[in-house]
């Protein structure tokens, strides 16, 4: 990592070429998984249409916020506490709805949900499976949480690079 912010590539450069990376291995995986889908349990995920690419397309902008905010941590703090990187999005889990819906958490817990742009997202999902229609209204919460989300995780980044660079990219080693 030191050795990335010791050439001439500009902070924003860094940050488009992270995004980039992430768009592609996100592509890969998802072409991997629908086709492991077909093969092992015979599900065409093309047969719902292209419903679900705007949801993809919500789901990866997640992954750009949160991403943003842990690279933050992780430039701050150093690799030491990378597994935060693994284990971070577990937090948010339970109340993202990826397994059953959000009506069956608490009420509290629901509360909690309403402001992740990922339970609109896998609620908007399971939608598209059971209707085969788009619902715009979830895609839309999704969307703006997202941009918010994002907003947010630039600004904990780029804050915590210039932290860490009055402290000295040095002692990430």
């Amino acid at each position: 990592m030191i050795n990335m912010f010791a050439s001439p590539l500009r902070l924003r450069e860094w940050i488009v070429a992270v995004i980039i990376l992430g768009t592609i291995k996100m592509c890969m995986t998802l072409s991997m998984s629908v086709i492991l889908a077909l093969i092992i349990y015979k599900t065409n995920l093309f047969d719902l249409g292209f419903y679900l690419i705007p949801f993809f397309a919500s789901l990866l902008m997640t992954g750009w916020g949160i991403g943003l905010f842990i690279s933050g941590i992780i430039v701050y703090f150093g690799t030491k506490i990378q597994t935060l990187a693994w284990s971070g999005i577990s937090v948010i889990t339970p109340f993202s709805g990826v397994f059953y819906p959000i009506s069956v958490l608490p009420d509290w817990a629901q509360k909690v949900s309403a402001f992740l742009p990922t339970s609109y997202i896998f609620e908007g999902m399971r939608a598209v499976v059971t209707t085969h229609s788009l619902p715009l209204d979830m895609l839309a919460k999704s969307i703006i949480l997202n941009i918010i989300l994002i907003a947010i995780g630039l600004c904990f980044f780029i804050f915590m690079f210039g932290k860490s660079c009055e402290k000295g990219l040095a002692r990430l080693e």
